[in-house]
């Protein structure tokens, strides 16, 4: 009896052992720490870490001599359905040993750290003819499309199939690479390579500032009487670190803090109407057309921001909130938003917030880019890029669908 206790005793041990380490490994591999429960727990021999309440992100250790499928694993260790495992994988929201991991029929072994985001981050889907509607110029080397708003350009951590990489690779059955991006929220004009070599010239020419990128921004103001941004240029700062929203400065706050430039080459006095008859409202807006310089993330949207002119529908910077423009809901709606902006009975030209398909409107667009590549002028444009603030804004709509589940 007393040698069976002492083995009882060293395996209860060796479990707390097993437990810390896998809370210490996740929380130094995610910074989950505080999502995950106070003491992990086991399944089939799995060490496994889950949130304490329902999705987020489950962490499993397999233990030494296993191997099943990483299908399998995930049903057994996350009590999940085999389908909903496979699908998850699929969709490349799980990652074995920290590389993504697509296929549910690859075999994990013993030892093995597994990271499974169970509720990912979904995104619209287009259509076969909808994306061939989009496509601004097509060749051997390059691809420039009408990217939708709503759409990441490439994989994120949790979704690497409802991409524009991915939905184009599929349409065009090869290789798309991407040498820039566009922030998700964000429509407009996309520069895509078809192959290594393509690639790195369109980089070259990005890292030279040889790429001419305009954009159209719809910016109701922070506060009432702000005065309209004149033509020129916008010189600020962007806070250091890879999180968002960043903040911009006139000077650099402290170490880190980046250069960033911008121009504005005009600037159109407006009003956005927000809602539906009988509760819709008028706000002052501008529609203001940008050149970038460099290109930092989410430099345009920080820019706009410090100078007290957000982007409408930006809510991550202060802009006028655009829920009001779904479902049929009024302008009071929409005026208690994160920002207010100035309420007004009407200047310029009204712009009509459209339904913009699965996702609230957002009001920064890449109208227009030009490069030389092998001594070849590109220019690419959107339709109507030169448009009237209404023509223009107005068909901002998404022709998505409802992400597959």
């Amino acid at each position: 009896p007393e040698t069976r206790q002492r083995r009882e005793a060293g395996r209860q041990t060796m479990a707390r052992g097993r437990h810390a380490a896998l809370a210490l490994f996740c929380a130094s591999v995610d910074g989950t720490a505080s999502a995950l429960r106070a003491v992990t727990h086991q399944r089939h021999g799995c060490d496994v870490a889950a949130p304490s309440g329902p999705g987020g992100i489950a962490h499993v250790r397999t233990p030494l001599g296993w191997r099943c499928p990483l299908g399998t694993t995930l049903r057994l260790a996350l009590d999940l359905p085999e389908a909903q495992a496979a699908w998850l994988c699929a969709l490349g929201a799980v990652y074995v040993d920290r590389q993504r991991a697509q296929d549910p029929s690859s075999p994990v072994a013993g030892g093995a750290y597994i990271r499974a985001h169970t509720v990912p981050r979904r995104y619209p889907t287009l259509t076969a003819d909808a994306w061939r509607a989009r496509v601004l110029h097509q060749c051997s080397d390059f691809l420039a499309v009408d990217k939708p708003a709503g759409v990441p350009v490439h994989a994120t951590v949790d979704n690497a199939r409802e991409t524009c990489q991915a939905q184009l690779e599929g349409l065009l059955g090869g290789q798309v690479l991407c040498p820039h991006r566009l922030d998700v929220p964000t429509r407009g004009v996309l520069l895509l390579a078809r192959g290594p070599e393509p690639l790195r010239a369109a980089q070259a020419e990005l890292r030279a500032r040889r790429v001419r990128k305009v954009y159209r921004a719809l910016c109701a103001p922070r506060e009432p009487g702000c005065e309209a941004l004149m033509e020129g240029d916008l010189v600020h700062y962007l806070s250091p670190g890879p999180r968002s929203p960043v903040a911009a400065a006139a000077e650099p706050q402290g170490p880190g803090w980046r250069l960033c430039e911008s121009r504005v080459l005009a600037g159109r006095p407006c009003s956005v109407r927000l809602g539906l008859p009988p509760a819709e409202s008028l706000f002052r807006a501008e529609d203001f057309e940008l050149q970038l310089g460099t290109g930092r993330t989410h430099q345009l949207r920080a820019q706009l921001a410090f100078e007290g002119w957000p982007i409408v529908g930006d809510l991550e910077y202060g802009g006028l909130a655009t829920e009001g423009a779904r479902g049929g809901v009024g302008g009071e709606a929409a005026r208690d938003g994160h920002a207010p902006g100035e309420e007004v009975g009407g200047a310029g030209p009204v712009c009509t917030i459209p339904r913009a398909g699965l996702g609230a409107f957002f009001g920064l667009a890449a109208s227009s880019l030009a490069l030389q590549l092998g001594g070849r002028q590109y220019e690419f444009s959107l339709a109507g890029a030169s448009a009237g603030t209404n023509e223009f804004w107005g068909s901002a709509a998404v022709p998505s669908r409802e992400p597959e589940h």
